[in-house]
C-alpha cells in the first residue's frame, strides 16, 4: 500500500499533466487563430498592393514583378506572402522543439 506522500505526490503529478495539456489546447488555438488572421491580412493587403502604383497611361514593368507566378497581378504576392509565412513558421517551429527538448534534457 501507498504511503500518503506518494499518494499526494501521483496526485501533483497528475494534475501538472492536465494542466499542460490544458495549455497546450490554448497555444494550438492561439497559433491557430494567429494563422487565420494572418491569412486574411495577406490577401487583403496582396488586393492593395497593385493599386498602390499609379501610372498615367502606359504599363510600368515594377508592377509585373509580383505577377511573375500567375497572370493576376495581385497574386504573386500572395504567394510570395505566404512562402515567406510558411518559411517563418517553420523556423519558429523548429526553435520551439528544440527549446522544449534542451528544457527536457535539462530536468532529468
Amino acid at each position: 500500500m501507498r504511503s500518503t506522500n506518494d499518494q499526494l505526490q501521483e496526485i501533483l503529478k497528475r494534475a501538472d499533466e492536465v494542466k499542460d495539456r490544458r495549455l497546450a489546447k490554448k497555444r494550438l488555438l492561439m497559433s491557430s487563430v494567429a494563422t487565420g488572421v494572418f491569412a486574411i491580412l495577406l490577401v487583403v493587403v496582396s488586393f492593395y498592393i497593385p493599386s498602390l502604383s499609379v501610372v498615367s497611361g502606359e504599363q510600368d514593368t515594377m508592377t509585373m514583378y509580383g505577377s511573375l507566378v500567375v497572370s493576376v497581378p495581385y497574386m504573386g504576392y500572395v504567394v510570395v506572402g505566404f512562402l515567406s509565412f510558411l518559411l517563418g513558421m517553420s523556423v519558429m517551429l523548429v526553435c520551439f522543439f528544440w527549446k522544449t527538448i534542451q528544457q527536457k534534457e535539462n530536468k532529468q
